[in-house]
């Protein structure tokens, strides 16, 4: 539904999921709440969502994350 080519952008991809989220299944519906409230922390504590930077900042920051948020994203040691 959303990954086009020029939709790849996280932000692009969140205004997409939000213009069709009535169109999601419930479980969806209930990840897509949980993966921004994830995405939310990431630029807070990582200061973006750089792609060559967002994985040692979730693994080096992995106590500044909520602990849903430490799940959902399987941030490892």
């Amino acid at each position: 539904m959303c990954l086009r080519p020029w939709r790849l952008t996280p932000s692009a991809i969140s205004a997409c999921v939000a213009d069709h989220q009535s169109e999601l299944s419930p479980t969806c519906q209930d990840f897509w709440e949980t993966a921004q409230i994830c995405q939310h922390e990431m630029v807070e504590v990582c200061g973006g969502l750089n792609p060559f930077t967002i994985k040692s900042c979730l693994r080096n920051s992995k106590a500044k994350f909520s602990p849903l948020c430490q799940e959902t994203l399987d941030i490892d040691e």
